[in-house]
C-alpha cells in the first residue's frame, strides 16, 4: 500500500514511539511508588473530554499529575498543539483538585512563543532537543531532517522505523534516553 505522505506518516509513528517509551520508561518508577500511570480519557465539569497520554493515579484512584508527551516537525503546529496543552490541563485542573502537577514533554521544533503560553498556564515544560531526536533516529539508521521538496528520504526513512525489529527499538529508546540525555526543563531554557 502506497502512503501518500510518508513524512506525515513517519511524523506520526516517531510521536507514538515517543509517547509510548516516555509512559513505558516512566512505569517502574511510578508502581514502585504505589501509583498507576497510562493513557486515559478525562471529563472536565462540562463534559468536555481529553485524551491524556500519561495520567498518574494514586492509591485511590485519584488523578494527581498529568504528563503529555507531544512531538511537532513543524513550529507552524504550535499554536494548536500548545493552546490544546493549555486549555486541557487548565480545565482539568479545575474539575480535578487531585491534580498538584501537569507537565508537557514536548519534541521537535516548540517556539519560545509557544513554550511561554504554555508555562502561563501552570503547565511545566521539558523538552527534548529536536537535534538530539534527529541524532538518535539517525543511530539506528534513519535519516530524520530532509528539504521540503524532498520525497525520497522521507519514504525511506518511514521503511526504515516500521521495520524496526524489537532490539532495534530498544537500541532506539536508549539512543533517546527520555530519563534524561537530551531533555531540558524550565530552568534550563531562556
Amino acid at each position: 500500500m502506497e502512503i501518500s505522505n510518508p513524512a506525515a506518516a513517519l511524523g506520526q509513528q516517531v510521536g507514538q514511539f515517543f509517547e509510548d517509551e516516555l509512559v513505558r520508561s516512566l512505569r517502574p518508577l511510578i508502581e514502585d511508588h504505589g501509583y498507576s500511570i497510562g493513557p486515559e480519557k478525562l471529563r472536565n465539569g462540562t463534559g468536555n473530554m481529553y485524551q491524556i497520554d500519561a495520567v498518574i493515579r494514586d492509591s485511590e484512584g485519584m488523578p494527581v499529575i498529568l504528563i503529555d508527551p507531544k512531538y511537532i516537525r513543524y513550529t507552524k503546529h504550535n499554536r494548536d498543539k500548545g493552546s490544546w496543552l493549555c486549555t486541557a490541563h487548565y480545565n482539568l485542573r479545575k474539575t480535578y483538585p487531585s491534580i498538584r502537577k501537569t507537565i508537557a514533554v514536548l519534541a521537535g521544533r516548540w517556539s519560545e512563543t509557544s513554550l511561554a503560553l504554555i508555562r502561563s498556564f501552570g503547565v511545566e515544560v521539558v523538552l527534548l532537543d529536536f537535534d538530539h531526536l534527529v541524532s538518535a533516529l539517525k543511530g539506528s539508521g534513519i535519516e530524520f531532517e530532509w528539504g521540503e521538496k524532498d520525497r525520497d528520504t522521507p519514504r525511506q526513512s518511514l521503511e526504515k522505523f516500521t521495520n524496526l525489529t524489537m532490539p532495534d527499538r530498544a537500541a532506539l529508546a536508549q539512543n533517546l534516553d527520555v530519563q534524561g540525555k537530551g531533555f531540558r526543563t524550565k530552568k534550563d531554557t531562556s
